[in-house]
């Protein structure tokens, strides 16, 4: 080493001089003959560049959204970066940067940041910092402007930084093709019971006394497995035992699965009687029918213990208790046999009022007003609005009123009045007399404005039924016509029926009817003793034949089983009976097989009355 310093023409010794880093040598680095010529700078003059920043917020206006922002190391300081994927520069608040080490110099720029709407931005300038993310670290440069508050990481950044990603291509998933995929992939789906919104009330009519039923006999062999059931179900939430009294105690049906598997279900008969239905209008086949013309594709679903999704409230559960061997139990969710569960699925209306201007887009009928005068009050529009059609000049008004007072006179009207709004038995014979033949509308009944109607049809009272079929028969049309337009307006048990009778009682009907009807059958004569004249004929039934002989006068009648229907057969059988009870006088009988020559040389003295089958209306005597 040498022991000073050489500089052109000079030595000085003792003094030693920084190592240049290009020449490896002891002398300054501004004078060295090695380095580059590099001037330095402290200003961008590479011209006027514009940036497009897409977010510069306001104090102000400050972003609600956290979740595209993260918290990066800066110039030794934790700073709470956004990221924007769609900026071309990293933007720092100026409050910030003032934070950062004074080695970090600031220079100047003539870039232009520009906003969202145009807006141009003048940084105050440049600082170039060393960022550390968590698992990376990038030297990035950082626009200062005091417009925003928020620190800003652009597209460029984030993916040095490797916080975001570029996907070119979308992973295409396959849908599940067993049971197995499809219960792995929706796993939450099907984990516990589930739960309906909403608590049920079982409405109880209080004038039907409570009852409370015995525990019955559980078979040994199915004790162990009952009190497990109840178990798994009481952890379900499914049911709880209960020490409180009860008005109500049902028993329990126990029915086995084929798996082995307890279905408990309550047997409700006694409540049922006591619960207040709600009526609704069950479908059709043929209302089905109709939706499913066309269709091709068709899919089952079934609710796996649908009506334990439904809870029921604390007075409900009450009246759903029954009883075993280890105590009482209820219902905390609604159990099966209670005759109104099936009426409840589908009701879940809810209406509320809200505001046109509150609403997204405006219902078709708001936007599809008739235009109105400008002279003409608004407040008129509310008097054109129909909101139900009560009468129409169709029906005279008069025969309303009569219809009305009938209804209220009426017995039969008020016990089915009174059927329809406490509720319909379970059986048709729990019912009275009058009310039966009402049994098969029951559910089609319903009370507009004191009138009871089926349908769209009214149901008239007895005292008025003829003045109905008069009006009816005003215009002397036939009886198919006289149905059709009956049974668009009234009804009442036994219309088709009056109806008949009407057109076939009316003089002037019956002065207009076709001259080419055919006669009815003509009666025979009866005898004056028995078994002087008789019947004969072969009829079929559960796939057997017999042979029926009848007499006219006493109306007796005898059945023999026929093994076949030959003539031969027929004669034995009838020889039979002629043995019995004597020989007559005249048989009637049908061609086959009665009109075969052996039965012709049998019926040798008798009368053989035969009767062709093409022209049942024609004897003939043969």
């Amino acid at each position: 080493m040498s022991s000073g310093v050489y500089l052109p023409g000079v030595y000085l010794p003792g003094v030693y001089l920084p190592r240049c880093l290009p020449a490896q040598r002891n002398h300054f680095a501004a004078v060295c003959r090695s380095a580059p010529d590099v001037a330095p700078i402290d200003t961008e003059t590479m011209g006027v560049d514009a940036l497009f920043i897409g977010a510069i917020t306001q104090a102000q206006a400050r972003p609600k959204d956290t979740g595209w922002r993260t918290a990066l190391r800066v110039g030794g300081q934790m700073v709470n970066f956004k990221l924007d994927t769609g900026a071309e520069a990293n933007v720092l608040p100026q409050a910030i940067a003032a934070k950062m080490p004074k080695k970090h110099r600031l220079m100047k720029t003539d870039t232009v940041l520009v906003a969202y709407g145009g807006a141009r931005i003048k940084p105050k300038g440049v600082l170039s910092l060393h960022v550390h993310s968590k698992h990376k670290q990038a030297f990035l440069r950082f626009y200062v402007t005091d417009t925003s508050d928020t620190p800003l990481l652009g597209r460029e950044a984030c993916v040095q930084l490797n916080l975001v990603r570029k996907v070119e291509t979308l992973a295409r998933q396959d849908p599940p093709r067993t049971k197995e995929d499809l219960l792995q992939c929706y796993a939450d789906v099907f984990k516990g019971l589930g739960e309906v919104p909403g608590v049920h009330h079982i409405p109880i009519d209080p004038t039907v006394p409570a009852v409370v039923h015995g525990c019955r006999k559980i078979p040994f062999a199915v004790l162990d497995r009952l009190k497990e059931t109840l178990d798994i179900q009481e952890q379900r939430g499914v049911c709880r035992k209960v020490t409180k009294p009860t008005p109500w105690v049902s028993s329990l049906v126990i029915t086995e699965k084929k798996n082995g598997t307890l279905r408990v279900c309550l047997d409700p008969r006694d409540l049922n009687k006591a619960v207040r239905r709600q009526h609704y209008s069950i479908p059709t086949p043929e209302d089905v029918q109709c939706q499913l013309a066309g269709k091709r594709v068709f899919t089952i679903l079934d609710e796996k213990d649908g009506y334990w999704q439904i809870k029921l409230d604390d007075e409900s559960a009450d009246l759903c208790t029954f009883n075993t061997p280890w105590g009482r139990y209820q219902f905390t969710r609604l159990p099966f046999g209670i005759n109104s569960a099936s009426e409840i699925q589908k009701y879940d209306i809810a209406i509320t009022y809200t505001p046109g201007k509150q609403m997204a887009v405006a219902d078709t009928l708001s936007r599809a007003v008739q235009p109105m005068a400008a002279q003409e009050d608004a407040d008129l529009w509310e008097e054109k609005v129909v909101y139900d059609i009560s009468q129409t000049k169709a029906v005279d008004g008069s025969i309303i009123e009569q219809l009305k007072a009938a209804t209220e006179k009426d017995s039969e009207m008020q016990m089915v009045m009174s059927l329809h709004k406490h509720g319909w038995p379970d059986r048709k014979k729990s019912l009275p007399s009058e009310a039966q033949p009402y049994w098969h509308a029951k559910n089609d009944i319903y009370v507009n404005d004191g009138l009871l109607m089926v349908n769209q049809r009214m149901i008239i009272p007895r005292g008025l039924r003829g003045e109905m079929l008069r009006r009816l028969h005003t215009a002397h049309q036939g009886i198919q016509r006289s149905l059709a337009h009956a049974r668009a307006l009234m009804y009442w048990p036994g219309l088709t029926e009056d109806v008949k009778m009407i057109v076939d009682s009316c003089p002037p009907c019956q002065e207009k009817l076709p001259d080419n009807q055919k006669e009815p059958l003509l009666p025979h004569a009866v005898p004056g003793t028995p078994w002087t004249k008789i019947a004969a004929d072969i009829f079929e039934f559960q796939g057997r034949s017999f042979l029926l002989v009848v007499d006219y006068f006493s109306k007796y009648l005898e059945v023999l089983r026929m093994p076949d229907k030959t003539s031969g057969t027929v004669i034995a059988k009838l020889k039979g009976v002629f043995a019995r009870h004597g020989i007559p006088t005249e048989l009637m009988a049908d061609h086959v097989p009665f009109a075969s020559a052996e039965m012709a040389q049998f019926a040798v003295g008798l009368q053989d009355d035969t009767l062709q089958p093409s022209l049942p209306s024609v004897k003939r005597v043969g």
